[in-house]
């Protein structure tokens, strides 16, 4: 309502509430639907404890994860599990309590393609299928103290990543690498 002083509207000021009313009180109001996502425990890997620090690059290859994983016996190795089976050794690449140390694990049209040190060549490319015997070295840089291969990603079906072969006498480099997944 408006009321009028010297024949211009000017608004009313509302009144003071004294005591409660309902229009008063504070309303409560719903919230936009809420969706709960469910986190549930698949697998204790590290019943025997060892560095934290060794479980790493958690990765999806046709709904297998793989990961790499110290048990206080093999070194830090490639591991595999699924929410059906029990975690487990995928191959001590670096035999004894020697680590392999697997990185940048990355999938690569359902095949696993990795950095490993079998305690030889260096860091160098590995690929895996999730068996022992499937588990290989890709590329090996020969006369160098491996590749050193991370970084991986995928354009057209085919995987690039850098390398950076460390040769014996010194100096290093760092190159962009591809590979379809097969070996030379």
């Amino acid at each position: 309502p408006m009321r009028h002083a010297k024949g211009r509207a000017t608004p009313r000021r509302p009144r003071a509430h004294t005591g409660t009313s309902a229009s008063a009180r504070a309303a409560i109001h719903p919230l936009e639907p809420r969706l709960l996502l469910a986190v549930n425990l698949i697998r204790d890997v590290n019943a025997t404890p060892v560095s934290t620090n060794s479980l790493n690059h958690l990765t999806d290859v046709g709904g297998t994860l793989f990961f790499a994983h110290e048990d206080g016996a093999t070194g830090i190795e490639l591991w595999k599990t699924d929410p059906a089976a029990g975690a487990s050794l995928v191959k001590d690449i670096q035999p004894g309590a020697g680590s392999s140390s697997p990185a940048h694990l990355f999938n690569h049209n359902g095949t696993l393609l990795f950095a490993a040190d079998d305690g030889t060549s260096g860091k160098e490319l590995w690929r895996s299928n999730g068996t022992a015997e499937g588990t290989t070295i890709l590329k090996s840089e020969p006369g160098s103290l491996g590749l050193s291969p991370s970084h991986f990603t995928k354009l057209n079906g085919v995987t690039y990543f850098f390398a950076k072969p460390t040769s014996f006498g010194g100096g290093n480099r760092v190159e962009i690498w591809k590979t379809d997944g097969t070996a030379e």
